[in-house]
């Protein structure tokens, strides 16, 4: 890349002991159609021979960096975006694979739609430890991902793309005080500002992994997603407590339960939800309601449970628009088959 020519996009590439997938994901994104941007690749104390391999990738938009020893994630990115030139920052992990027209597709987005400060997009997971491709369809819609916000993650971290003007503006960071949940916290932060969106493509493959976290460190996420949540929830007027929250965790991921009794919780805990958003209206209150019966359809679907509909009606909407045909299909089915079992 020249010199005097200033990238569009900066796309941050932070690498630790990545040797068997690094040079792929660096192609993906050295093949994009859109050319005009600077990968910035941050290896984080690789003890592999990561470094050797991107040392021998020819390409004067590759701007390579290393920290002396390993700082960790939140570090290496802040870094990157403290030294990135582009007015977008598109994320990228060192074991994915961007899809030939990812950067293309999302800079266009952003140039039509000004209101939107960060796009994610729908993903493809693939890899040795999982068997069959499988596109990942998110919420696509800002007021959607909104409301979504207020149980999980509403975009998936590597496949978003942000205004670098929006950190600048609002001094925006990867907080280290939020471990395994930065981008959460982040994408939260930024909703203050603006819309976020997922495109309804998938533009990056994700490569599955069989390797869990470690229970110390999923409780450590547990912690930092409570803390993310308690400070959404105050823009309803609800100081979240630790059940609320464990409440809204289980719904949140569809959590397979069989006891009646937290079945009945977890409804009044949703139209809470609700109602408190009907007073402030801090979000459209279709969406918001379209989104809890999608999750709420979604957790019974995965409970054992006898007459499924009636559990359905313990949650005061029945906006179904965010409800595929095939898994109304699939949730009748699995109600007769259970008509005789569950609580």
């Amino acid at each position: 890349m020249d010199k005097n020519v200033v990238p569009e996009i900066s796309v941050l590439l932070p690498v630790y002991n990545s040797e068997k997938y690094i040079l792929e994901a660096v192609n993906s994104i050295l093949n994009q159609t859109f050319t005009n941007f600077e990968l910035i690749i941050i290896d984080d104390g690789s003890r592999d021979s990561s470094i050797q391999i991107i040392n021998s990738i020819k390409d004067e938009r590759i701007v390579f960096l290393r920290n002396e020893e390993n700082k960790g994630l939140i570090y290496t990115l802040n870094k990157g975006i403290g030294l990135s030139k582009g007015n977008y920052i598109a994320r990228m992990d060192a074991d994915d694979i961007m899809e030939v027209d990812r950067l293309k597709t999302q800079l266009e987005f952003f140039k039509q739609n000004s209101n939107i400060i960060a796009c994610g997009s729908w993903y493809t997971v693939f890899g040795s430890d999982y068997k069959n491709n499988n596109v990942r369809k998110l919420l696509n819609s800002p007021e959607h991902l909104r409301a979504l916000s207020f149980f999980k993650c509403p975009l998936a971290h590597p496949t978003v793309m942000f205004k670098k003007s929006v950190i600048n503006d609002f001094q925006l960071t990867y907080n280290s005080a939020y471990p395994y949940s930065e981008d959460y916290h982040l994408w939260t932060e930024m909703l203050n500002h603006g819309d976020i969106i997922n495109i309804p493509k998938p533009l990056i493959k994700y490569r599955f992994h069989q390797n869990q976290i470690s229970k110390l460190k999923h409780e450590e996420k547990l912690n930092t997603v409570f803390e993310i949540q308690k400070n959404i929830f105050k823009k309803l007027n609800i100081d979240l407590t630790k059940e609320q929250f464990d409440l809204n965790f289980k719904i949140a991921n569809a959590n397979y339960v069989n006891d009646k009794d937290l079945m009945m919780q977890c409804a009044a805990w949703l139209n809470t939800i609700l109602e408190k958003n009907a007073t402030v209206l801090y979000i459209k209150n279709k969406a918001l309601e379209e989104v809890v019966y999608m999750l709420w359809f979604n957790f019974i679907a995965n409970a054992k449970v006898k007459n499924r509909a009636q559990y359905l009606k313990l949650v005061n909407t029945n906006q179904d628009k965010l409800i595929t045909f095939s898994d109304k299909l699939k949730f009748k089915v699995k109600g007769l088959i259970n008509a005789t079992k569950g609580i």
